[in-house]
């Protein structure tokens, strides 16, 4: 099994993400809402297998990921994701639970327009009728979808608290920083943004005092900053361990930073998909047994 699949869910959610809202902008308002519940299954699928990894690291989420060992329910992920968050404790009982209850109840809801929708959940009885769409169910996908979101964020959050405390990841460790314990200004500002500077000041109140916050921080602040020779020189071998010489070049801070985290997320995003029989995967006795099917199941 191939450690680098243990990412394999948050990519394919924001693929998920993703053409739900392009399939709202393009008016379709039944495949937007449909796309809106593998999204959020495999965001609390990845939270579930961040938060539960053992001592064997992600054996039981890829025995999964390779098709041989079921996944959990989603509401006993939602519940044991919270249950062993480090975070948690810090946090307020009360909207803990309201978040674990939102999580369920958006689950439940999409889950109509997966299977079979009851006429008031119908997207043609919003539409009234089934030619064109209408002023409600735009502003439905967007009240629904925003909801979604801003609760699996608020779960992220809960998952990697360190989120909330960017540093400069650039003057410590250059283009090459340890991947995915730190966040900088740039991650940073996308969250800020999102869930507004008042929710993030409570969060970071709550969970500033959080084991993983406080040790990832004191680890941050024990290494020295790197001189600028030190730093041209970790751009330079950047550049040619990853073939892209042309760029050696650049001397600017922020162009650095954003060309390398471009380039370290479509290898992470590369990796997630790769499987060791990938080889024997790419013949055609897939296509061959559904012709064989199609051949006895086309005729009556």
């Amino acid at each position: 099994m191939h450690v680098w699949n243990r990412h394999y869910c948050f990519h394919e959610s924001l693929l998920y993400l993703r053409d739900s809202i392009s399939s709202w902008l393009d008016g379709n308002m039944l495949a937007s809402l449909a796309l809106l519940r593998p999204f959020l299954e495999l965001s609390v699928l990845h939270i579930y297998r961040h938060v539960t990894a053992d001592k064997n690291g992600h054996e039981k989420h890829l025995e999964w990921v390779h098709g041989k060992k079921n996944k959990p329910n989603f509401h006993a992920m939602v519940d044991l994701s919270i249950e062993h968050m480090a975070a948690a404790e810090f946090c307020n009982t009360e909207r803990l639970n309201l978040l674990k209850e939102s999580l369920k109840k958006a689950f439940k809801s999409l889950c109509a327009y997966n299977h079979s929708p009851q006429l008031d959940e119908s997207i043609s009885t919003m539409n009234k009728g089934n030619l064109s769409i209408s002023a409600e169910s735009v502003l439905f996908y967007l009240a629904v979808a925003s909801s979604v979101l801003r609760q699996v964020i608020f779960l992220f959050v809960l998952a990697y608290p360190t989120s909330l405390f960017p540093v400069d990841k650039y003057r410590k460790w250059g283009v090459s920083p340890p991947v995915g314990l730190y966040f900088d200004e740039y991650n940073y500002a996308a969250i800020r943004e999102f869930l507004g500077a008042e929710n993030i000041e409570t969060l970071k109140l709550q969970l500033e005092n959080c084991d993983d916050v406080v040790d990832l921080m004191s680890f941050y602040n024990s290494c020295e900053d790197l001189p600028e020779e030190t730093l041209n020189e970790l751009w330079a071998d950047f550049c040619e361990q990853t073939k892209m010489q042309m760029n050696t070049g650049i001397t600017d801070r922020k162009a650095r930073i954003l060309l390398s985290k471009a380039v370290i997320r479509a290898l992470n995003w590369g990796s997630s998909y790769t499987e060791k029989d990938i080889e024997g995967r790419m013949n055609n006795d897939t296509l061959e047994s559904l012709m064989a099917s199609w051949s006895k199941l086309k005729d009556w």
